[in-house]
């Protein structure tokens, strides 16, 4: 029988770019490098991102990743004692922040045949990486009351991201929140594929 190591969090669709097309809203248009990145290294804002003033959730997700919440899960957070995790106002938009776990957990990127393409020796990054579903953990553990990300940022050019994952408990505390907009995903040691082959 599989145990459940966490949950991974999966959040509602912002349906909206933070960078925009061809990153034409980034720090440096012009530097090649920034497409094999990911969103934490390239670490950059826009100033003219507006989220769609009829949104309602806490938890939103736009295409390149950026985790985006309200002032509510920030105090959900903090009365969980939570550590690590960082809350970037967004410019422009005071309702809601980038949320940016830094406790990080690592990917078994072999087990899950993850694919590494088109790797650039002077940039030293991939543009794409792709194979973060199901969520695969090197250490076959429980994870603790908190948030995390993974070590491996997902995703094409601008828009590769980390996962975001959470302990058992976490996810019980959230889901008795009321806080809208996050739905969950099991993380196991072991899939129903792993079993036929």
């Amino acid at each position: 029988m599989s145990m459940i190591l966490g949950f991974r969090i999966l959040l509602t669709d912002a349906k909206i770019c933070m960078y925009g097309d061809d990153f034409e809203f980034g720090p440096d248009p012009k530097n090649k490098c920034l497409k094999y990145r990911c969103i934490y290294e390239i670490n950059y804002l826009p100033d003219n991102f507006k989220i769609p003033r009829n949104t309602k959730s806490d938890f939103l997700i736009t295409y390149e990743g950026f985790h985006l919440v309200t002032a509510a899960v920030i105090k959900f957070c903090k009365k969980n004692k939570y550590k690590d995790i960082e809350f970037v106002p967004l410019p422009g938009n005071s309702n809601y922040y980038w949320m940016k776990p830094h406790a990080v957990i690592e990917y078994d990127f072999k087990k899950a045949d993850t694919k590494f393409i088109r790797y650039s020796k002077n940039c030293r990054g991939y543009r794409e990486v792709i194979g973060g579903y199901p969520v695969c953990l090197k250490k076959v553990k429980s994870l603790g009351d908190n948030f995390y990300r993974t070590d491996i940022s997902f995703g094409s050019v601008d828009g590769k991201h980390p996962l975001i994952l959470i302990g058992t408990e976490t996810f019980n505390k959230l889901k008795e929140s009321g806080l809208r907009g996050v739905y969950f995903e099991k993380v196991l040691d072991k899939y129903e594929w792993e079993k036929i082959s």
